[in-house]
């Protein structure tokens, strides 16, 4: 069963002349100001998806084209880092 209390965004820069690193950012409605979790990525993060029947897997569409899949459980990416 997936944790509703928490919300997932993901970061980028919005100049496609500046492309930086993003970052994908996990809230809590108990602190819903600051990050419960971050997790840097090597390029901005355009969307998002949780898997339905494993919660603990997001993926993530970035900026320069590539897919990741997002193990947050284990901080990592799925066949490897994102950063």
């Amino acid at each position: 069963m997936m944790n509703t209390s928490i919300n997932m965004s993901g970061l980028c820069v919005d100049d496609f002349m500046k492309q930086a690193k993003g970052m994908i950012c996990f809230y809590t409605l108990k602190n819903p100001s600051f990050p419960e979790y971050m997790f840097p990525t090597e390029s901005g993060v355009m969307c998002l998806d949780i898997h339905p029947e494993h919660p603990y897997l997001v993926a993530a569409g970035f900026y320069d084209g590539s897919v990741g899949v997002f193990n947050v459980t284990e901080g990592k990416a799925v066949g490897g880092s994102l950063v």
